[in-house]
């Protein structure tokens, strides 16, 4: 259930609810799934939170909305680096 996408060098960038949408605190949080735009294979996935919306990549960084959730990413840069090294970014 892909939200938003945003492409950069040859991957697509997605976020996806990933679970239902409810309020419930054992909810399964969000991703944001990296594809190969060649082979359309998902080569990495980082978990962003409850509901990951709208994303944009800038200066190396793609950022990401989403409802906010404690605890689910660390302030700051979330473990996900993109090509050539670059992150993604999950701000609160």
């Amino acid at each position: 259930n892909g939200r938003y996408i945003a492409f950069d060098k040859g991957y697509a960038y997605v976020s996806a609810y990933v679970g239902p949408v409810g309020i419930d605190p054992n909810a399964q949080l969000g991703a944001v799934f990296q594809v190969d735009t060649a082979t359309l294979e998902i080569t990495a996935e980082v978990t962003v939170g409850y509901q990951p919306d709208e994303l944009v990549i800038q200066d190396g960084l793609i950022y990401v909305a989403n409802s906010f959730t404690e605890g689910a990413a660390p302030q700051g840069a979330a473990p996900f680096y993109l090509p050539a090294g670059r992150k993604i970014l999950v701000r609160k």
